[in-house]
Parts: structure tokens; C-alpha cells; sequence
């Protein structure tokens, strides 16, 4: 069967090279004023749904949490596993399928780890899955783009160096879908990627956490938590209670 775009993409080490200036302090940063607000007890644990690498799931062990980091690529979960310790673990697992039953305090699904699906029925086997996962009154966060803001402020055509390749990038929304084709080169080598994600609006995420009777407690625009502004906040952070 031919893969789905993210199951090639996310296995490449071009995805790390070309996103590696998503580093560890930066998780961190973002992470310390989340936590700030959500008040986790001592004794809390959480789902970190998509993790890739474990960038954020160590972080949040490091503090004393147990976590679990799930990911679909085989090649991220590998890295990950080398941090692996007592109350840190790591799978391979698809988000469509629930991770333990009724187990997690929060789950986390950060980076816009969300809405890469040809199939809308998709989107929504995520979330039922998280839903089973989570005890009652659990907390889902999920951290998506502001799809209006990426729209608004689209770069249609770039090119860009990463060590000694060259990726030229071509962006287009079609069918509210953000569509990111890359050509990358290195002189002797070429490969082709896209990526392909929903524009959801904070109108489809409300429709479609009230299908599984989440209700929204926040709606943050950036790392900073500050107010989601539909005009000028990068991101649409949304706090949800089960």
C-alpha cells in the first residue's frame, strides 16, 4: 500500500534538519508556562500524542510526572527510547488507536500533530481515542496553527539551505487544506515531500470536541498563552475538560 504523506515525511531526517530550530528550549519555555497553568498534582500523569523525538514529553518528566510518548514513526520513537527511564516511557502507536484505558490526567498533542487525514472520519477516531484514554474530568490540550493567520500571511514560494541541502518549498491551500510541497537537492541527491493539513478554525474544534462532550476551558493565541486573537495569533492552543 502506497504511505501516507506523513509516514514518509516523518521518517526522513530532512524533517529533523529542517525543523531542528524547534529545540529543546523552546519545548521548555512553552511548556513551563503551560504548566503553570494547568496545575498538574504531584502524581498526575500524561499522554504526549505525537511525540516525535520526546522533545516535550522529557521535559515534563524531568519535573517529576510520569509520561508516556506515542508516535507513529518508528525512526523518532527509536530516538526517544535512548531517554527513556522510570516514569518515562515511549511506543510506536497510531493516534487513531487509544493508549490505555480511562489511565491519563492530560493529554497532550502539540506542534499541530492534528488533522493530516484524507478522511475526516479520521480526526475524529483521534479524538475518541484520546477521550478513552483520559480519567473523567482529564485535560486534552491541543496545539494547532491558526489556519485564518497562515492563510492571511501565506508564503506561496521559498527556497531554503540546510547544511548542504537546498529545498525549494511551494505552499497552497486547496479544499481548506494546507498543501506544502518540498524539492530537496544536495547536488547528486533529490527527494520530493509535502505535507498536507486542515485549516481548522476554532468553530470546527469546538464541533468537534462537543462530539465526544469536551468542553473548551481556554483558547490561547501563542506560547506565551496569551488570548487567541483570529487576526494576529500564530497558534490556536486549545484547553479542553472531559
Amino acid at each position: 500500500m502506497k504511505k501516507e504523506w506523513f509516514e514518509s515525511w516523518f521518517e526522513s531526517d530532512l524533517y529533523d534538519m529542517m525543523y531542528k530550530h524547534r529545540d529543546d528550549e523552546e519545548a521548555e519555555a512553552f511548556l513551563s508556562n503551560l504548566l503553570k497553568h494547568l496545575k498538574p498534582t504531584a502524581d498526575a500523569s500524561f499522554l504526549d500524542l505525537a511525540c516525535g523525538t520526546g522533545r516535550h514529553a522529557r521535559f515534563i518528566n524531568s519535573l517529576g510526572f510520569h509520561v508516556v510518548g506515542v508516535d507513529l514513526s518508528q525512526r523518532k520513537i527509536s530516538i526517544a527510547s535512548k531517554h527513556a527511564q522510570e516514569n518515562l516511557e515511549f511506543y510506536i502507536q497510531d493516534m487513531r488507536k487509544p493508549m490505555r484505558i480511562n489511565y491519563f490526567d492530560f493529554v497532550l498533542n502539540l506542534f499541530t500533530s492534528f488533522g493530516y487525514f484524507d478522511d475526516i472520519r479520521d480526526n475524529y477516531r483521534v479524538l475518541k481515542s484520546v477521550k478513552s484514554s483520559l480519567k473523567s474530568n482529564g485535560t486534552f490540550l491541543i496545539d494547532y496553527m491558526n489556519g485564518y493567520f497562515i492563510e492571511k500571511n501565506l508564503v506561496k514560494h521559498e527556497k531554503k539551505e540546510y547544511d548542504d541541502w537546498t529545498v525549494d518549498i511551494t505552499r497552497v491551500v486547496e479544499d481548506k487544506r494546507l498543501i506544502k510541497t518540498m524539492h530537496w537537492s544536495n547536488g547528486e541527491i533529490e527527494r520530493n515531500y509535502s505535507e498536507k493539513v486542515t485549516l481548522f478554525s476554532l468553530a470546527d474544534f469546538t464541533d468537534m470536541l462537543d462530539k465526544f462532550d469536551f468542553k473548551i476551558n481556554h483558547v490561547f493565541g501563542d506560547y506565551k498563552l496569551n488570548d487567541f486573537d483570529l487576526n494576529h495569533s500564530p497558534r490556536l492552543i486549545i484547553e479542553s475538560i472531559c
